[in-house]
């Protein structure tokens, strides 16, 4: 994985999986009723959003896994600071929660301008900077956490090279010896 390139492919990823966090908390604090706010939903655009947020899912994991495997690959052992992410997936949540409340109103041909009514537009983008925040800290709780297991491994003692036979190289096997049965009782073989 090119560092910069797999860098911005998670930080799409993972903010992807926000944005959609971001909108679901945003109706739900938005509208708490259950009823209204699926009439909220439904009024504006809003009928994809079941395979939006599966591969939002996806994506988020998938983002997720290649922070992780980018730690684990890097040989010098640094990476993206978490402190730098928040900044990415707060402007790309933010522009991205907007960008889709107008298209969805626009599809749905709901007004545009029901965006200030609610307080629907200040609760997303604060909605989107507080699942930025805590997506920045899952990024840094994740590359802490492997960290520690790289850690774990370089501190452990090296495994032995396998020989040809596979037996560890330089591991001499003693041959099994019999010892002969005494009086004549019989009984498993002795090791000598």
């Amino acid at each position: 994985m090119s560092g910069h390139r797999g860098h911005r492919g998670a930080v799409l990823g993972i903010a992807a999986g926000g944005v959609l966090l971001g909108h679901w908390l945003t109706y739900r604090l938005v509208s708490p009723h259950p009823h209204a706010r699926e009439a909220l939903l439904a009024g504006t655009g809003h009928g994809y959003l079941g395979l939006a947020n599966d591969i939002g899912l996806v994506l988020a994991m998938a983002g997720l896994a290649s922070v992780a495997l980018g730690r684990l690959a890097d040989r010098r052992g640094v990476g993206a600071a978490p402190h730098g992410w928040f900044p990415q997936l707060a402007v790309f949540g933010v522009l991205a929660f907007v960008a889709m409340e107008v298209l969805e109103r626009m599809s749905s041909g709901a007004p545009v301008a029901e965006l200030l009514q609610h307080g629907l537009l200040p609760v997303g983008i604060a909605a989107q900077v507080a699942v930025a925040a805590l997506g920045a800290a899952v990024i840094g709780w994740l590359l802490r956490a492997v960290d520690r297991v790289r850690w774990a491994f370089a501190a452990a003692a090296p495994l032995p090279r396998l020989g040809a036979a596979g037996v560890p190289a330089g591991y001499r096997q003693t041959p099994l010896r019999l010892v002969p049965a005494a009086d004549g009782i019989r009984g498993p073989p002795a090791l000598r």
